[in-house]
């Protein structure tokens, strides 16, 4: 039995159709290559400007951090500045907070206790995580990166 009226999706497949359509003229492919070179260049002038729009709000307005701090780990502004000027190097590979992309390191901490532990690098949190900071199994990384393939 036919619906006495159209469906979004009978729309969607006429709308479809038309562009197919359209697409088939070889004179609209310049067309579209000429309108997506010029969303391209204006996008990216204005993600540039966006981005530094950001850039600017985050150095005048610290409440993102103030509050991401306190809601995550239970901590104040004070408390958070005083571990980024304590820990500038990551504990564990230990480059320094400006050779990282964003130049931020991150918060680690004990996912039983919830207590502090410093600060480490995107990638040394990422590696932590991965491992669910579990001692047991980073030996058995270090043994499997040492050669040692026959004590796993």
């Amino acid at each position: 039995m036919a619906l006495p009226f159209k469906t979004t999706d009978h729309r969607r497949r006429k709308k479809r159709a038309a562009l197919a359509r359209w697409l088939a003229v070889p004179e609209n492919h310049e067309k579209v290559k000429a309108y997506n070179r010029a969303y391209q260049k204006r996008r990216r002038r204005e993600d540039l400007g966006y981005a530094e729009f950001l850039r600017a709000y985050a150095r005048e307005n610290r409440t993102v951090t103030k509050s991401y701090a306190k809601r995550k780990y239970g901590i104040s502004l004070e408390r958070y500045d005083a571990l980024k000027a304590t820990f500038r190097s990551c504990m564990i590979c230990g480059k320094d907070a400006d050779s990282h992309k964003g130049g931020a390191l991150h918060i680690d901490h004990d996912h039983l206790t919830g207590e502090l532990r410093g600060m480490l690098c995107g990638t040394c949190n990422t590696g932590l995580g991965s491992f669910q900071d579990s001692p047991a199994l980073l030996q058995k990384a270090i043994a499997y990166l040492g050669g040692d393939h026959a004590s796993l």
